[in-house]
């Protein structure tokens, strides 16, 4: 049986703080990409394919919950996105992440995340090639 690690996704537009949870993540044993912008984000999604995204809900360049969608439709097709929020997120905002985590997010509560995601039973999503547009494209539209 082959090992694969999980792939995470860090997007998060501080420096230091993603460099911390770069690190957090890494030594949890998982394979890590971080991205300091949606656009970077969303192609290094279509990059690396991850099976868990964590978006920083307050990234400059786009609004958090449609980068939250359109990852989702770039990622694994068993995947898992989770928000990390100053702020209380609820509404139609909130449906586009698996769970939302409040910052400062400590290191047991996202591993435990991660790995309750990895040990539930989940529905496969489907697998079929979603046509979405390119990143800039995605980017450029108004919200």
């Amino acid at each position: 049986m082959v090992n694969v690690k999980t792939r995470v996704l860090l997007v998060e537009s501080m420096t230091d703080l993603r460099e911390v949870l770069e690190d957090l993540l890494e030594q949890a044993g998982y394979e890590v990409r971080s991205a300091a912008t949606a656009l970077a984000a969303l192609e290094e999604c279509e990059r690396f394919r991850p099976h868990v995204a964590l978006v920083d809900t307050t990234i400059a360049d786009a609004h958090a919950s449609r980068l939250a969608n359109h990852l989702r439709a770039s990622m694994e097709p068993r995947s898992l996105v989770l928000a990390m929020s100053l702020e209380p997120i609820t509404g139609w905002p909130a449906a586009a992440y698996d769970r939302i985590h409040m910052k400062p997010i400590t290191g047991p509560e996202l591993r435990e995340s991660i790995e309750g995601f990895l040990t539930e039973p989940r529905e496969l999503q489907s697998e079929f090639e979603l046509d979405r547009p390119s990143a800039e494209d995605w980017l450029s539209r108004p919200n």
